[in-house]
């Protein structure tokens, strides 16, 4: 299951993309164009094998990201590395 499978949206949400939602296939419509029917189908089987890794690479970057700030945070400096 993926992490956008779990979304939930409250009613003033739902409105809001119900709103957005033709808009939206007019951009579609748009970026999508210049593939035929055979290599949209197959942009959506790589975009679904893509799901797990991206999930996966978006844990290791909060992993990452958790233990370089960590010690910047204990040592009382900001977790800001530009700062």
């Amino acid at each position: 299951m993926y992490w956008w499978s779990r979304l939930r949206l409250t009613a003033k949400r739902r409105t809001t993309l119900s709103d957005v939602v033709p808009h939206q296939r007019q951009v579609n419509d748009i970026l999508f164009g210049s593939l035929n029917l055979h290599d949209f189908q197959e942009l959506g089987r790589i975009l679904r094998n893509l799901g797990p890794s991206f999930e996966h690479g978006a844990h290791l970057m909060e992993f990452i990201l958790k233990r370089i700030l960590a010690p910047r945070t204990r040592a009382g400096s900001s977790p800001n590395p530009s700062a």
